[in-house]
């Protein structure tokens, strides 16, 4: 609502309007898409960060302008100036891990009662996918958050949690501190292989040419998005072959993880 009322009162006071960098969908309620439909036939120019977003602003939503671009996620022009400072680094030995919990706003069509089942699952599946990744290539587990606010979950909530049922008899690293730029791409480009589940994460693992592996949990959405644009979906995972423990799907993903 409000980025909504923003853009209505900035068309009453005849401001330029632009929606930048965003991604759409997926969108399940009918009063959000008609407040997505009306945010962009307010806006003065549109550049979304995937062209899957741009299709579905087309197709789904039905917004015909022909001056609707992707522009990518100026995220990733950031990560892109500052990846010189790291180029130099030495790799260790350490699968790092960039997780978040699995919240309700993505279980889809799943009643609440098979929502917490699957989420019980991915999460048992998970640990046990890493534990194997770290077997294989000798490599200690270690948890980064990227997000540390209390609204929108601490990624360290779910990390406390998570290895208190699944690592208690396990070696691993947990960071404990504040989210910060400077920690991730510092803790991607030393690791041998970054898990990536959160969605910048993704983004930055990319972007700083890793040797990263992803879930992706929004269902088909900003996830496959970037990595389709990124031409990178053999790095990808849906969250639901892991809670489904999709053996061959799980072993194929783990495959392209392979330290050179």
């Amino acid at each position: 609502a409000i980025p909504l009322w923003s853009f209505k009162i900035a068309k009453l006071f005849q401001k330029k309007t632009v929606v930048f960098g965003c991604g759409l969908g997926p969108l399940k309620n009918p009063k959000y898409v008609k407040a997505v439909q009306q945010i962009l036939a307010l806006s003065d120019e549109i550049k979304l960060r995937d062209s899957k977003s741009v299709e579905y602003a087309k197709s789904t939503l039905g917004i015909n302008r022909n001056d609707i671009i992707n522009s990518g996620d100026s995220a990733a022009d950031y990560i892109s100036t500052i990846a010189k400072h790291y180029e130099h680094l030495d790799k260790k030995p350490v699968l790092a891990c960039f997780l978040r919990e699995w919240t309700n706003e993505y279980q889809g069509d799943l009643s609440n009662e098979e929502f917490i089942l699957n989420r019980e699952k991915f999460e048992k599946n998970l640990a046990t996918t890493i534990k194997e990744i770290c077997q294989i290539h000798h490599l200690t587990p270690s948890f980064y958050s990227m997000h540390t606010f209390v609204v929108g979950n601490d990624d360290r909530d779910f990390y406390r949690r998570f290895l208190k049922k699944y690592f208690s008899n396990d070696e691993y690293y947990l960071h404990n501190k504040n989210a910060n730029i400077e920690t991730t791409v510092h803790a991607m480009k030393t690791s041998s292989i970054n898990l990536c589940m959160r969605f910048h994460s993704v983004l930055f693992a990319s972007t700083l040419d890793t040797n990263f592996l992803a879930i992706d949990y929004t269902n088909g959405g900003k996830i496959t998005g970037f990595l389709t644009d990124a031409s990178a979906l053999d790095k990808m995972i849906s969250l639901q072959s892991i809670a489904d423990n999709d053996t061959a799907a799980i072993n194929n993903w783990i495959n392209n993880s392979k330290i050179q």
